[in-house]
This record gives structure tokens, sequence and C-alpha cells, in this order.
């Protein structure tokens, strides 16, 4: 029972969910603070988003996933802004204005080093 209303919460959720899309790369991130991996994974697969982050609304701390060849944590460390490995890796922000800062740090590195990404 438990199991199962947890899955039906993850899907109200995930139909709800409302993604933001990066204006020159194919990312795009959300806000949440439940079902983060659940949610980052779906988000992945089902619309095919090279990179993602995803803001827990109330810390402004940020969770990075990526598919295919983007390397998180090499550019999260490049960045100054945190770590991880191969496909996750994090950050935090202070405030929504420093946040604001570093999604567009993150959406030019991605645009300079990854040009399959591009729009």
């Amino acid at each position: 029972k438990f199991i199962q209303t947890r899955s039906d919460e993850l899907r109200d959720i995930f139909h709800k969910l409302e993604i933001f899309e990066f204006d020159s790369v194919n990312a795009a991130m959300f806000f949440t603070d439940d079902f983060i991996n659940d949610l980052g994974d779906l988000v992945l697969k089902k619309y095919a988003y090279d990179i993602i982050l995803i803001v827990n609304p109330g810390s402004f701390k940020v969770s990075v996933r990526s598919l295919n060849d983007i390397e998180v944590g090499t550019m999260l460390k490049s960045l100054g802004l945190g770590g991880g490995h191969k496909n996750a890796g994090g950050f935090k922000s202070a405030d929504s204005s420093e946040f604001n800062n570093h999604c567009s740090m993150i959406e030019q590195y991605v645009y300079r080093f990854y040009k399959a990404t591009r729009k």
C-alpha cells in the first residue's frame, strides 16, 4: 500500500511538473523538493534533454544530471560551483540572483564545450 501510494504521488507530481528550458542548449530545469532522483530520471529519459538542473526551491540546492558525454562533475568544478561525477553533481546558491548567475554560467559552458547540445 505504501509503495503504491508513493508511486501515485510521483506520477501526479511528474504530470504537474513545470519544466523551464534553456534558450541556447538542450537543457532544462525544474523545481522540487521531493522525488529528486526519480523525477530527474523521468525527465531526462522522457524529454531527452542533455542536461537538467533539479532545484530545491527552499534552499537553492541544485542537483545537475546529464546523459551522454556531458561531464557534470568536471563542469561544476571548472566553474567553481561544486562537483560530482560524470553524469551527476550538485551545487548550492545563496539566493535567486546567485542562482540565476550560476544557471547562466552552466548554459554558457555547455554551449561552448558541447556543440551537439546547441539548439
